[in-house]
Parts: structure tokens; C-alpha cells; sequence
């Protein structure tokens, strides 16, 4: 999980949030739900916002690089192509999650595992930091074919270099 925030928003940890304009991913996403869980954790309720917006990592990007934001969320393999263009940007920062809110996360939501984003692994992050990460899995409903099933896991496989091309944890 990304938190991205302007510098000049004088955010320093997630519960510092309220009050701010902040895009929380596109609704009934996993961006959404990981936002959520976020703010849930660090007691910010979503009312106190000054601005709750949904919108792609794309659209949610260019408002923070125009100052129309001051925070927005995304959840994805790192390094993401955007966020680290983003991060070239010395005005957009990475959050790094607190000790607090590391443990109310994992005593609220187990599933999320905690990880570190290592320094360089972003422009501009001199040092580790903190976050939480989501495990995936793909899933299916008992009576789908077995035929339909081996399909996609053949696609999946025979293509794992173009998926990898995107985001280098495809390729384990």
C-alpha cells in the first residue's frame, strides 16, 4: 500500500489526514478497501476528510502533481512505473507508516502483511519505508470447467514476461 502526500501538506503519518483532500482509489476497488482499512486503523473517519475523492492511480496522480490534492492511496506490486515518476517529483513524498498504526492494522486486518518499501527502490526514498502489503489469489466458483480453469492458468503462464514487464513480482 502507497500513500503518497505533497510536501508541503505537513502530513507526517495517516492520522494526520482528517481535514485533508485526499483520493481514496476508484469505489469497489482494493485501492478503496485498503484506504479504508487505513483510515479505520488510525481513527480518521472519512467524514473528516476535507475531500474524499475515488479516481485512477493516473487521475489521482495528476491532481497531486497540480496541488489539487494532498494524499492519495494506491495498492500495487513495487515499484510501480507511476509512482515512481511521481516520486521524481521532490514535492510528492511516500508515507511511511507508523508503529501505531502498524499494530492497530494488524490486530484489525491480519491480512494485511507488514513489509518495507527499501530505500532507491523509489527516486528520491533515501531510506526504508515502512507499509503494508495485500496477498492475491485467484479464485474461482467450484462449477467452473476444469477446461476453463486450465486456460487461463496456460495464458497466465505462457505470458508471465509481458506480466513481469509491468510489475516484476508477476515473474514469481
Amino acid at each position: 500500500v502507497h500513500v503518497l502526500v505533497r510536501a508541503d501538506a505537513g502530513i507526517e503519518r495517516v492520522g494526520e489526514l482528517a481535514g485533508k483532500r485526499v483520493d481514496l482509489g476508484l469505489p469497489g476497488s482494493g485501492v478503496r478497501s485498503n484506504a479504508l482499512q487505513l483510515l479505520r486503523a488510525a481513527n480518521v473517519p472519512v467524514e473528516t476528510l476535507g475531500l474524499a475523492q475515488g479516481s485512477s492511480l493516473e487521475t489521482a496522480a495528476r491532481a497531486l502533481e497540480k496541488g489539487q490534492l494532498d494524499a492519495a492511496f494506491f495498492t500495487g506490486a513495487y515499484p510501480t512505473k507511476e509512482v515512481a515518476r511521481l516520486l521524481q517529483d521532490p514535492e510528492i513524498q511516500l508515507l511511511d507508516l507508523d508503529e501505531p498504526l502498524l499494530a492497530a492494522l494488524k490486530r484489525q486486518y491480519p491480512f494485511l502483511i507488514p513489509l518495507t518499501i527499501s530505500a532507491n527502490t523509489y527516486p528520491g526514498l533515501e531510506h526504508d519505508c515502512p507499509t503494508v502489503g495485500v496477498t492475491a489469489m485467484l479464485v474461482t466458483h467450484k462449477d467452473t470447467a476444469d477446461e476453463k480453469v486450465a486456460l487461463v492458468l496456460k495464458h497466465l503462464f505462457e505470458n508471465v514476461s509481458t506480466l513481469a514487464a509491468e510489475a516484476v513480482q508477476a515473474y514469481y
